[in-house]
């Protein structure tokens, strides 16, 4: 008796590191198409791709002249079953004064719920800690000294995002349309594309 429950442990380790090998293959696979994409963005079939694997939610990308993946793993999420992707590069990019720089960047990627498709949430210069920029988010709710609160609102989503918590970050979200429906703010972000990209991955409208 114990050596087939034994059996199913190991049959059961097998399979959900194959299945974890497989998924990271697929989203590496991804970043790989997306890269590919930002580097020829000049030409309709860098924006075609890039449409097919990226959320859209980025509007500006670095001049790439080439990279080196350092690491990439998938990453637990507060919702059960979904998990997202992580990437750290180093990217030598071309500046506007035409120098070459070396930086950091990493990509995040989430699974679209409808299509099981990996695609690209944002790609950025990396930080130290992206925790501690969630928490730096949390501290400024409320202070509307230099910007109204949906903006602190749709910046904390943006960084609960960034570490898998989605369910927050769309609660966040929410919040954000709730008081710009109040109270509308001069600088024009669509809020409704960060809710729909979290609602989107979570399977939920």
């Amino acid at each position: 008796m114990k050596k087939n429950i034994i059996n199913v442990i190991i049959i059961y380790l097998m399979l959900s590191a194959t299945m974890y090998a497989k998924d990271n293959i697929k989203a590496d696979q991804v970043v790989k198409e997306f890269l590919g994409a930002v580097v020829i963005l000049d030409l309709k079939e860098g924006k075609d791709k890039l449409r097919q694997h990226s959320w859209g939610y980025m509007n500006s990308f670095p001049d790439i002249v080439g990279y080196t993946k350092l690491f990439g793993s998938t990453f637990k999420t507060d919702s059960k079953g979904i998990e997202g992707y992580k990437q750290l590069l180093r990217v030598k990019v071309l500046s506007k004064a035409g120098t070459e720089l070396v930086k950091k960047y990493i990509v995040i990627c989430y699974k679209e719920k409808k299509t099981n498709l990996w695609k690209v949430f944002e790609m950025r210069t990396s930080v130290d800690d992206l925790n501690y920029e969630v928490e730096a988010a949390k501290k400024n709710l409320g202070n509307t000294r230099f910007v109204k609160n949906q903006y602190n609102y749709n910046r904390y989503g943006y960084w609960l995002m960034m570490t898998g918590r989605i369910v927050e970050a769309r609660d966040s979200f929410t919040k954000a349309i709730e008081i710009d429906k109040k109270d509308p703010g001069r600088t024009k972000i669509d809020f409704n594309k960060s809710l729909q990209i979290a609602n989107s991955i979570l399977g939920t409208k």
